[in-house]
Protein backbone atom coordinates (compact mmCIF):
# COMPACT_ATOMS: atom_id res chain seq x y z
CA UNK A 1 0.00 0.00 0.00
CA UNK A 2 1.27 3.03 -1.32
CA UNK A 3 0.06 5.80 2.22
CA UNK A 4 0.62 9.81 1.55
CA UNK A 5 0.76 11.94 4.79
CA UNK A 6 0.59 15.80 5.01
CA UNK A 7 3.38 16.76 7.48
CA UNK A 8 3.68 20.50 6.23
CA UNK A 9 3.31 21.07 9.87
CA UNK A 10 6.38 18.86 10.84
CA UNK A 11 8.63 20.47 13.11
CA UNK A 12 8.66 21.69 16.91
CA UNK A 13 7.80 25.33 15.88
CA UNK A 14 4.28 24.29 14.75
CA UNK A 15 3.42 23.42 18.58
CA UNK A 16 1.52 20.21 19.33
CA UNK A 17 0.69 19.53 15.85
CA UNK A 18 3.63 19.88 14.68
CA UNK A 19 5.75 17.64 17.58
CA UNK A 20 2.21 14.96 16.86
CA UNK A 21 3.69 14.80 13.16
CA UNK A 22 7.21 14.19 14.04
CA UNK A 23 6.50 11.46 16.30
CA UNK A 24 4.12 9.85 14.39
CA UNK A 25 6.05 10.01 11.84
CA UNK A 26 9.42 9.18 13.54
CA UNK A 27 7.22 5.66 14.90
CA UNK A 28 5.84 4.63 12.08
CA UNK A 29 8.57 4.43 10.45
CA UNK A 30 10.48 2.29 12.91
CA UNK A 31 7.49 -0.20 12.40
CA UNK A 32 6.29 -0.38 8.81
CA UNK A 33 9.00 -1.58 6.73
CA UNK A 34 6.04 -3.26 4.25
CA UNK A 35 3.87 -0.43 3.26
CA UNK A 36 5.58 2.84 1.50
CA UNK A 37 5.13 6.03 2.01
CA UNK A 38 5.14 9.78 0.77
CA UNK A 39 5.27 12.62 2.78
CA UNK A 40 4.95 16.01 2.00
CA UNK A 41 6.88 18.62 3.75
CA UNK A 42 7.95 22.27 3.97
CA UNK A 43 11.36 22.28 1.54
CA UNK A 44 13.02 23.13 4.89
CA UNK A 45 12.31 19.21 6.29
CA UNK A 46 12.55 17.97 2.60
CA UNK A 47 15.98 18.87 2.06
CA UNK A 48 17.14 18.00 5.85
CA UNK A 49 14.89 15.04 7.02
CA UNK A 50 16.05 11.55 7.28
CA UNK A 51 13.91 8.73 5.96
CA UNK A 52 14.44 4.97 5.29
CA UNK A 53 13.97 3.51 1.76
CA UNK A 54 10.44 3.07 1.73
CA UNK A 55 9.54 6.95 2.18
CA UNK A 56 10.03 9.38 -0.27
CA UNK A 57 9.83 12.89 0.27
CA UNK A 58 8.09 15.89 -1.29
CA UNK A 59 8.33 19.15 -1.51
CA UNK A 60 4.75 21.19 -0.68
CA UNK A 61 5.72 24.62 0.18
CA UNK A 62 1.82 25.55 0.29
CA UNK A 63 0.28 27.43 3.72
CA UNK A 64 -2.40 25.71 5.70
CA UNK A 65 -5.74 27.52 4.97
CA UNK A 66 -4.71 28.88 2.00
CA UNK A 67 -6.02 29.18 -1.60
CA UNK A 68 -3.11 27.16 -2.97
CA UNK A 69 -3.94 24.48 -0.42
CA UNK A 70 -7.33 24.27 -1.90
CA UNK A 71 -5.81 24.28 -5.45
CA UNK A 72 -2.36 23.64 -6.19
CA UNK A 73 -2.31 20.72 -3.24
CA UNK A 74 -4.83 18.72 -4.39
CA UNK A 75 -2.74 19.06 -8.00
CA UNK A 76 0.06 17.73 -6.26
CA UNK A 77 -1.77 15.09 -4.75
CA UNK A 78 -3.13 13.59 -7.58
CA UNK A 79 0.05 13.59 -9.18
CA UNK A 80 1.48 11.15 -6.53
CA UNK A 81 -1.40 8.37 -6.64
CA UNK A 82 -1.08 7.03 -3.36
CA UNK A 83 -3.88 4.62 -2.45
CA UNK A 84 -4.34 6.39 1.15
CA UNK A 85 -3.69 10.07 2.27
CA UNK A 86 -3.08 11.08 6.05
CA UNK A 87 -4.33 14.39 7.11
CA UNK A 88 -2.87 15.24 10.53
CA UNK A 89 -5.23 18.48 10.93
CA UNK A 90 -8.73 19.09 10.15
CA UNK A 91 -7.89 20.82 6.63
CA UNK A 92 -8.39 18.48 3.96
CA UNK A 93 -8.89 20.30 0.92
CA UNK A 94 -12.47 20.30 -0.47
CA UNK A 95 -11.48 18.85 -3.75
CA UNK A 96 -9.44 16.36 -2.60
CA UNK A 97 -11.66 13.53 -3.62
CA UNK A 98 -9.19 10.16 -2.68
CA UNK A 99 -9.87 8.16 -0.12
CA UNK A 100 -8.50 9.75 3.04
CA UNK A 101 -8.19 9.60 6.60
CA UNK A 102 -8.18 12.68 9.11
CA UNK A 103 -6.54 13.66 12.79
CA UNK A 104 -9.12 16.08 14.84
CA UNK A 105 -7.41 17.56 17.58
CA UNK A 106 -10.29 19.32 18.60
CA UNK A 107 -13.28 21.09 17.65
CA UNK A 108 -12.44 24.46 19.74
CA UNK A 109 -13.80 27.01 17.18
CA UNK A 110 -17.30 24.93 17.12
CA UNK A 111 -17.14 26.09 20.66
CA UNK A 112 -15.24 29.36 21.33
CA UNK A 113 -16.23 31.87 18.13
CA UNK A 114 -16.89 35.29 17.94
CA UNK A 115 -14.34 38.61 17.63
CA UNK A 116 -12.73 37.89 20.78
CA UNK A 117 -11.35 34.98 19.33
CA UNK A 118 -9.56 36.94 16.41
CA UNK A 119 -7.58 39.60 15.41
CA UNK A 120 -9.27 39.74 11.69
CA UNK A 121 -12.30 42.26 10.93
CA UNK A 122 -15.96 41.33 11.44
CA UNK A 123 -15.83 40.68 7.45
CA UNK A 124 -12.88 38.67 6.93
CA UNK A 125 -13.73 36.45 9.92
CA UNK A 126 -17.44 35.28 8.81
CA UNK A 127 -15.95 34.47 5.45
CA UNK A 128 -12.98 32.83 7.76
CA UNK A 129 -15.23 30.81 9.87
CA UNK A 130 -17.62 29.85 7.48
CA UNK A 131 -14.37 28.40 5.34
CA UNK A 132 -13.67 26.22 8.39
CA UNK A 133 -16.99 24.98 9.10
CA UNK A 134 -17.15 23.67 5.48
CA UNK A 135 -13.30 22.04 5.58
CA UNK A 136 -14.12 20.83 8.67
CA UNK A 137 -17.72 19.05 7.88
CA UNK A 138 -15.79 17.92 4.02
CA UNK A 139 -12.97 15.98 7.05
CA UNK A 140 -15.80 14.26 8.79
CA UNK A 141 -17.97 13.25 6.36
CA UNK A 142 -16.03 12.10 3.53
CA UNK A 143 -13.03 10.39 5.20
CA UNK A 144 -12.82 6.50 5.54
CA UNK A 145 -11.36 6.78 9.45
CA UNK A 146 -11.17 9.64 11.96
CA UNK A 147 -8.47 9.99 14.56
CA UNK A 148 -8.32 11.73 17.58
CA UNK A 149 -6.59 12.15 20.71
CA UNK A 150 -8.88 11.24 23.54
CA UNK A 151 -12.19 9.87 24.30
CA UNK A 152 -13.46 14.11 24.63
CA UNK A 153 -12.72 14.52 21.20
CA UNK A 154 -13.95 11.68 19.92
CA UNK A 155 -17.68 12.92 21.98
CA UNK A 156 -17.38 15.95 20.49
CA UNK A 157 -16.58 14.85 16.68
CA UNK A 158 -20.13 12.35 17.36
CA UNK A 159 -22.21 15.31 18.83
CA UNK A 160 -21.26 17.83 15.51
CA UNK A 161 -21.86 14.68 12.83
CA UNK A 162 -19.01 12.80 12.62
CA UNK A 163 -19.95 9.17 12.88
CA UNK A 164 -19.11 6.68 15.94
CA UNK A 165 -17.86 3.91 13.64
CA UNK A 166 -15.35 5.74 12.14
CA UNK A 167 -14.13 6.83 15.23
CA UNK A 168 -10.74 5.79 16.50
CA UNK A 169 -8.73 7.20 19.73
CA UNK A 170 -5.34 7.27 19.14
CA UNK A 171 -4.02 8.40 22.50
CA UNK A 172 -0.42 10.60 21.80
CA UNK A 173 2.61 9.57 23.63
CA UNK A 174 5.62 11.18 25.63
CA UNK A 175 9.38 10.13 25.52
CA UNK A 176 9.59 7.98 28.66
CA UNK A 177 13.39 7.96 28.39
CA UNK A 178 14.10 11.97 28.98
CA UNK A 179 16.13 13.20 31.49
CA UNK A 180 15.39 14.30 34.65
CA UNK A 181 16.58 17.48 34.05
CA UNK A 182 18.03 19.87 37.32
CA UNK A 183 21.04 21.43 36.07
CA UNK A 184 22.43 21.73 32.17
CA UNK A 185 21.88 25.54 30.68
CA UNK A 186 19.95 27.21 33.28
CA UNK A 187 22.10 29.93 34.61
CA UNK A 188 22.78 30.61 30.77
CA UNK A 189 18.90 30.73 30.27
CA UNK A 190 18.11 32.45 33.62
CA UNK A 191 20.52 35.59 32.32
CA UNK A 192 19.48 35.67 28.69
CA UNK A 193 15.88 35.71 29.90
CA UNK A 194 15.73 37.62 33.26
CA UNK A 195 14.36 34.23 34.85
CA UNK A 196 14.45 34.75 38.84
CA UNK A 197 13.57 31.73 41.26
CA UNK A 198 11.01 30.69 42.56
CA UNK A 199 8.88 30.35 39.41
CA UNK A 200 6.48 28.72 37.51
CA UNK A 201 6.17 28.03 33.48
CA UNK A 202 3.28 27.92 31.01
CA UNK A 203 4.26 26.31 27.52
CA UNK A 204 2.49 26.48 24.71
CA UNK A 205 0.05 28.87 22.38
CA UNK A 206 -1.48 31.98 23.73
CA UNK A 207 -4.74 31.73 22.12
CA UNK A 208 -8.01 33.17 24.28
CA UNK A 209 -9.03 29.78 25.36
CA UNK A 210 -5.48 29.05 27.04
CA UNK A 211 -6.77 31.54 29.51
CA UNK A 212 -3.25 32.75 29.77
CA UNK A 213 -4.26 36.35 31.04
CA UNK A 214 -6.03 34.74 34.50
CA UNK A 215 -2.75 32.97 34.76
CA UNK A 216 -0.79 36.31 34.69
CA UNK A 217 -3.25 37.96 37.21
CA UNK A 218 -2.77 34.31 39.63
CA UNK A 219 0.52 35.73 39.94
CA UNK A 220 -0.34 38.76 40.94
CA UNK A 221 -3.02 38.01 43.19
CA UNK A 222 0.03 35.36 44.65
CA UNK A 223 2.35 38.36 45.25
CA UNK A 224 -0.55 40.05 47.68
CA UNK A 225 -1.79 37.68 49.51
CA UNK A 226 2.03 35.86 50.11
CA UNK A 227 3.99 38.96 49.87
CA UNK A 228 6.27 36.72 48.20
CA UNK A 229 8.07 36.87 44.65
CA UNK A 230 6.53 34.45 42.23
CA UNK A 231 7.89 34.51 38.76
CA UNK A 232 5.65 33.56 35.23
CA UNK A 233 8.28 32.16 32.36
CA UNK A 234 6.05 32.30 29.14
CA UNK A 235 7.06 29.97 26.35
CA UNK A 236 5.50 30.37 23.66
CA UNK A 237 6.07 31.63 19.41
CA UNK A 238 5.52 34.70 18.99
CA UNK A 239 1.64 35.92 17.65
CA UNK A 240 -0.48 38.74 17.68
CA UNK A 241 -2.14 37.41 20.38
CA UNK A 242 1.62 36.88 22.32
CA UNK A 243 1.57 40.77 21.59
CA UNK A 244 -1.73 41.47 23.53
CA UNK A 245 -0.54 39.66 26.35
CA UNK A 246 2.66 41.79 26.85
CA UNK A 247 0.66 44.34 26.47
CA UNK A 248 -1.98 42.87 29.30
CA UNK A 249 1.29 42.39 31.41
CA UNK A 250 2.60 46.26 30.94
CA UNK A 251 -1.28 47.24 31.98
CA UNK A 252 -1.03 45.32 34.95
CA UNK A 253 2.28 46.72 35.92
CA UNK A 254 3.79 43.04 36.32
CA UNK A 255 6.73 43.57 33.61
CA UNK A 256 9.95 41.71 36.33
CA UNK A 257 7.18 38.99 36.90
CA UNK A 258 6.48 37.93 33.74
CA UNK A 259 9.28 36.52 31.72
CA UNK A 260 8.64 35.71 27.72
CA UNK A 261 11.13 33.42 25.93
CA UNK A 262 9.80 32.95 22.37
CA UNK A 263 10.07 29.43 20.65
CA UNK A 264 13.02 27.53 22.59
CA UNK A 265 14.13 24.06 21.40
CA UNK A 266 13.75 21.00 23.60
CA UNK A 267 16.95 21.15 25.73
CA UNK A 268 16.55 24.13 26.31
CA UNK A 269 12.69 24.17 28.05
CA UNK A 270 14.13 21.08 29.68
CA UNK A 271 17.08 22.97 31.70
CA UNK A 272 13.98 25.79 32.53
CA UNK A 273 11.57 22.68 33.34
CA UNK A 274 14.45 21.56 35.50
CA UNK A 275 14.54 24.44 38.08
CA UNK A 276 10.54 25.41 37.79
CA UNK A 277 8.18 25.11 40.92
CA UNK A 278 5.76 24.11 38.63
CA UNK A 279 4.12 23.60 35.04
CA UNK A 280 0.65 25.27 35.15
CA UNK A 281 -1.96 24.59 32.47
CA UNK A 282 -5.52 26.67 32.94
CA UNK A 283 -6.97 26.20 29.39
CA UNK A 284 -10.58 26.39 29.31
CA UNK A 285 -10.75 23.75 26.62
CA UNK A 286 -7.82 21.00 25.29
CA UNK A 287 -8.01 17.75 22.99
CA UNK A 288 -5.20 16.34 24.82
CA UNK A 289 -2.67 18.17 26.93
CA UNK A 290 0.78 17.08 25.68
CA UNK A 291 2.87 19.70 27.25
CA UNK A 292 1.95 18.45 30.80
CA UNK A 293 2.52 14.67 30.03
CA UNK A 294 6.14 15.96 29.18
CA UNK A 295 6.80 18.45 32.39
CA UNK A 296 5.72 14.89 33.86
CA UNK A 297 8.21 12.83 32.62
CA UNK A 298 11.09 15.57 33.55
CA UNK A 299 9.36 15.07 37.17
CA UNK A 300 7.80 18.83 36.93
CA UNK A 301 4.59 18.91 39.04
CA UNK A 302 1.71 20.03 37.20
CA UNK A 303 -1.14 22.35 38.19
CA UNK A 304 -4.15 21.97 35.67
CA UNK A 305 -7.21 23.27 34.65
CA UNK A 306 -10.01 20.46 34.65
CA UNK A 307 -11.89 21.16 31.65
CA UNK A 308 -11.55 19.23 28.20
CA UNK A 309 -9.46 16.18 28.20
CA UNK A 310 -7.37 16.99 30.97
CA UNK A 311 -8.57 14.72 33.53
CA UNK A 312 -8.80 12.43 31.23
CA UNK A 313 -4.63 12.47 30.48
CA UNK A 314 -3.53 13.31 33.38
CA UNK A 315 -5.36 11.10 35.92
CA UNK A 316 -4.67 11.86 39.42
CA UNK A 317 -1.43 13.33 38.90
CA UNK A 318 -1.94 16.79 38.66
CA UNK A 319 -3.26 19.36 41.16
CA UNK A 320 -6.72 20.61 39.19
CA UNK A 321 -7.58 24.41 39.47
CA UNK A 322 -11.27 25.98 38.66
CA UNK A 323 -9.50 27.94 35.51
CA UNK A 324 -12.45 30.73 35.30
CA UNK A 325 -11.12 31.25 39.60
CA UNK A 326 -8.08 33.25 39.82
CA UNK A 327 -7.79 32.73 43.42
CA UNK A 328 -7.92 29.12 43.14
CA UNK A 329 -5.18 29.49 40.58
CA UNK A 330 -3.12 31.40 43.19
CA UNK A 331 -4.41 29.60 46.12
CA UNK A 332 -3.12 25.95 44.49
CA UNK A 333 0.28 27.63 43.47
CA UNK A 334 0.70 28.72 46.82
CA UNK A 335 -0.22 25.26 48.51
CA UNK A 336 2.46 23.69 46.04
CA UNK A 337 4.97 25.83 47.42
CA UNK A 338 4.17 25.58 51.00
CA UNK A 339 3.99 21.63 51.25
CA UNK A 340 7.12 20.01 49.44
CA UNK A 341 5.44 16.48 50.28
CA UNK A 342 2.41 17.25 48.28
CA UNK A 343 4.53 18.61 45.33
CA UNK A 344 6.90 15.14 45.61
CA UNK A 345 3.68 13.28 45.26
CA UNK A 346 2.62 15.14 42.64
CA UNK A 347 6.10 14.09 41.09
CA UNK A 348 5.83 10.67 41.20
CA UNK A 349 2.54 9.77 40.49
CA UNK A 350 3.82 11.90 37.02
CA UNK A 351 5.89 9.57 36.59
CA UNK A 352 3.21 6.63 36.61
CA UNK A 353 1.48 8.36 34.47
CA UNK A 354 3.20 9.08 31.62
CA UNK A 355 4.38 5.47 31.55
CA UNK A 356 1.08 5.37 30.23
CA UNK A 357 1.49 6.66 27.19
CA UNK A 358 3.42 5.50 23.79
CA UNK A 359 4.33 7.12 20.49
CA UNK A 360 4.83 3.44 19.56
CA UNK A 361 1.36 2.66 20.53
CA UNK A 362 0.20 5.22 18.76
CA UNK A 363 1.91 4.77 15.80
CA UNK A 364 0.75 0.75 15.95
CA UNK A 365 -2.97 1.75 16.59
CA UNK A 366 -2.48 4.83 13.74
CA UNK A 367 -0.58 1.74 11.19
CA UNK A 368 -4.06 -0.35 12.27
CA UNK A 369 -6.39 2.25 10.88
CA UNK A 370 -4.40 2.81 7.60
CA UNK A 371 -5.18 -1.00 7.19
CA UNK A 372 -8.40 -1.03 8.24
CA UNK A 373 -9.44 2.24 5.75
CA UNK A 374 -8.05 0.58 2.79
CA UNK A 375 -10.04 -3.06 2.87
CA UNK A 376 -12.90 -3.40 0.83
CA UNK A 377 -16.29 -3.90 2.58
Amino acid sequence: MKIGIDARMYGLENAGIGRYIKNLLTHLFAIDKTNSYTIFLRSRYSRTLKVPKNVTKVTANFAHYSLDEQTKLVRLLNNHKVDLMHFPHFNVPLLYRKPFVVTIHDLLWHKTKGLGVTSLSPFKYAFKYLGYRAVVNHALASSEAILVPSQFVKQEVVHYGGLDRKITVTYEGVDTHLPKVKTGNFAKLAKTWHIKSPFIVYTGSVYPHKNVKRLILAVKHYHEMSHQSLQLVIISSRTIFLDTIRKFVKQHQLGTSVSFTGFLPDSDIKAIYGQAIALVHPSLSEGFGLTGLEAMALGVPVISSHAGSLPEVYGQAALYIDPKNVGDIAGKIKDLIEHPAMRQNLIDSGYRQVAKFDWQATAQTTLGVYQSATKPL
